[in-house]
């Protein structure tokens, strides 16, 4: 995403708002407490975002995401444990923070899913229907331009064209990921 990009940024922080938010709402949070830790994870995702370095592997972002998110959820559970009132909640938190922190968890599972249905949405916003069918079929099923062309009625040309600009935005968004 480039730094400097004000829509790239308000298509980053829609998609995963949603994301952190679905995340934490499995955590057992109250809908102020997910507000807060959203808006913490935000703060630092937007503070990182220049600095962060690609690995080159499916879902470094996503996975770089996650790892904020942990972090935050477990500060949280540890800062509430110190309460005499809260431990047997604190306990969830950290338990939370623990699954979603496990690379094959449930949790974690969810929030790859939750984040590729997050994209999927933000293309068929962007760009329509046939867009977010285009991605599916090409990026997800690996189908031929060809197959998709005739399922969805379009010269193979526009299929590309299609592609290709959804991929741009997926790019300057941080999204390609």
């Amino acid at each position: 995403m480039k730094a400097n990009d004000h829509q790239a940024w308000l298509d980053f922080e829609k998609l995963y708002s949603r994301l952190i938010r679905y995340t934490l709402a499995k955590s057992w949070l109250s809908n102020e407490e997910i507000e807060d830790l959203e808006q913490d994870v935000k703060i630092v995702v937007s503070q990182r975002l220049k600095s962060f370095e690609h690995n080159g592997r499916p879902g470094a972002l996503r996975t770089w995401l996650r790892q904020i998110a942990v972090y935050h959820l477990k500060s949280y559970g540890r800062r509430q444990s110190r309460r005499p009132d809260e431990k047997t909640e604190s306990n969830s938190y950290l338990q939370a923070a623990a699954e979603l922190d496990n690379p094959h968890s449930v949790l974690t599972q969810l929030w790859h899913k939750e984040c590729a249905a997050a994209v999927l949405d933000s293309v068929e916003d962007r760009y329509g229907s046939d867009a977010r069918e285009i991605l599916y079929r090409r990026a997800v099923l690996n189908q031929p331009v060809r197959e998709v062309a005739e399922f969805l009625r379009l010269e193979e040309g526009a299929v590309r064209n299609r592609q290709s600009r959804i991929m741009k935005f997926l790019r300057e968004t941080g999204l390609e990921d």
